[in-house]
């Protein structure tokens, strides 16, 4: 018979051993892994995966750029933003630059601004565009929900448009003060940041931004967009796919699922996308990212919505989805900055932006258009009635280039291919032809007029 000693001793095994046995415990479910974001192991545990072993990096100089991290500090908002700034290396303070804010991918999960290769990519942008880049931390999940990614984003963006008239806002950053032209506003974003800055766009044409600022574009690369009906050639099996799983945990109380306006742009009680609050926008997609016939199907809606704005679709052949940020330093990360004389229009089958000069990027000839007047004034009028008439969207595109690049004054004319003639206003056209500026006839030659 047992003794009482003895059978204290097991009845303390027992209980020791017990909490291992009991559901509570989370590593004796049978986990549900939805690679690359989450491990649930549902018993209410959720954690973050790092399958793809992500690691943050301080913020360092380059022989380019410049970059910082700046904590803010927005009054009545509940929270505090940090966000990764990048300057080009050597701003003139006397010519502002752009200024685009962006939002990194990761399906609200993973991703973040400090990440190496985020840095690597977004200091290529600013140093090879001109551009200031301030790529936000926004919330993920699980500390929050979707909900939060896009309130973090909008407090964002309108404390940076804030700058325009009060550079000494609480909180304020010099550089953004000093050398940001908030006339020239971007938002963009990959995979998840570029849905963000879709309804950052959509929300600006909602809602008005601090001291009356439009955003110019929106440049949203292989953004995350789906659907439970399949668009072009999805497979049948992309419902089964993470990127449909993770939905469901990012935004909880969807009750449309994958055809919430959210993650739909085209679902039940989606807003009009004629009500885009910007000027212009780029859609970049990859020929092997899973996301691509949405993203092209997105770009469709886009263009026959009745949205005044000016859009482009560009295909990066061969790739998968976000390969800049998985590796930026390959050539076709490289080749979607520096050079873009490959890339066409996926739908319309033409060259769409070699842009106004063949060693510049698609990124600097996206940045450098104006938001409304050319800063020189330039005339755009048919030389001959029997040639053929130029639409336009066409003649925009070319004032806006030629008024970019500060085409010379004292200029005349000149008659391209099409008939079109550009001169500066209040000029007389004279007796002869006169070259404008060789940009004109590598802008002739880039979009193929």
């Amino acid at each position: 018979m047992p003794s009482i000693a003895n059978l204290h001793l097991t009845l303390s095994l027992l209980l020791s051993i017990l909490p291992l046995l009991s559901s509570s415990s989370p590593f004796q479910q049978d986990p549900i892994r939805i690679d690359p974001y989450i491990i649930d192991y549902r018993n209410g545990t959720i954690v973050r995966n790092n399958t793809l072993h992500l690691s943050s990096v301080p913020p360092t100089n380059g022989n380019d750029f410049q970059c910082k991290d700046i904590t803010i500090n927005i009054p009545s908002y509940r929270r505090h933003l940090r966000a990764r700034v990048f300057l080009p290396a050597q701003p003139n303070s006397n010519r502002r630059i752009p200024v685009l804010v962006y939002f990194h991918g990761g399906g609200f999960c993973i991703g973040s601004p400090f990440y190496k290769n985020d840095t690597a990519y977004m200091a290529k942008v600013a140093a090879k565009a001109h551009v200031i880049a301030l790529s936000l931390d926004y919330t993920l999940y699980p500390e929050g929900t979707v909900w939060d990614s896009y309130e973090d984003a909008w407090a964002f963006l309108k404390w940076v448009v804030a700058h325009k008239f009060d550079s000494h806002l609480p909180g304020s950053d010099p550089w953004l003060a000093r050398f940001g032209d908030l006339d020239r506003v971007f938002v963009g974003g990959d995979s998840a940041g570029g849905n963000i800055a879709h309804h950052m766009a959509i929300k600006a044409g909602q809602a008005q931004l601090p001291e009356y600022v439009r955003l110019v574009g929106a440049f949203l690369a292989m953004p995350y967009f789906l659907g439970s009906s399949r668009v072009g050639l999805e497979p049948e099996t992309i419902t089964t796919s993470n990127n449909f799983k993770i939905w469901d945990y990012v935004c909880p109380n969807c009750t449309a699922g994958v055809d919430d306006p959210l993650i739909n742009p085209g679902g039940p009680g989606a807003p009009s996308l004629r009500g885009l609050g910007c000027g212009r926008m780029m859609v970049y997609v990859a020929q092997y990212d899973e996301l691509r016939e949405r993203d092209v199907w997105y770009y469709q809606q886009v263009k026959e919505s009745g949205w005044p704005g000016q859009v482009e679709l560009v295909e990066a052949k061969g790739q998968p989805h976000v390969f800049h940020i998985q590796d930026p330093d390959s050539l076709a990360a490289t080749n979607l900055i520096d050079d873009v004389s490959t890339i066409r229009s996926v739908t319309e089958g033409r060259r769409i932006c070699n842009t106004c000069c063949r060693r510049r990027s698609v990124f600097t000839a996206f940045f450098l258009l104006r938001p409304s007047k050319p800063a020189i004034p330039i005339h755009v009028g048919t030389y001959n009635t029997m040639t053929t008439n130029v639409s336009t969207p066409m003649r925009l595109r070319l004032i806006e280039a030629l008024a970019a690049w500060e085409a010379p004054v004292d200029s005349a004319f000149v008659e391209l291919q099409l008939g079109v003639v550009l001169f500066p206003t209040g000029m007389r056209k004279g007796g002869g032809r006169y070259g404008l500026h060789q940009l004109v006839t590598e802008i002739s030659r880039a979009w193929e007029l």
